[in-house]
């Protein structure tokens, strides 16, 4: 994956999902709410080749 993901997503951790209780590792955030942890991935396409100028991306959401 591109290098600029992995600094957007830190900086977007760092200013905005750390003071709601998200805990990050590599592409997902975590947090505990109790009764239930909430998770967010970011996943790449397996179709990205670092030829394209068009990446794509998925969003995971989760519930355990």
């Amino acid at each position: 994956m591109k290098k600029w993901l992995d600094e957007f997503l830190s900086e977007f951790h760092k200013n905005h999902l750390k003071e709601l209780g998200f805990k990050k590792v590599r592409r997902t955030f975590a947090r505990d709410m109790g009764d239930y942890w909430e998770r967010f991935n970011f996943q790449g396409s397996m179709s990205n080749y670092p030829d394209i100028e068009n990446w794509r991306y998925y969003i995971n959401h989760g519930i355990e």
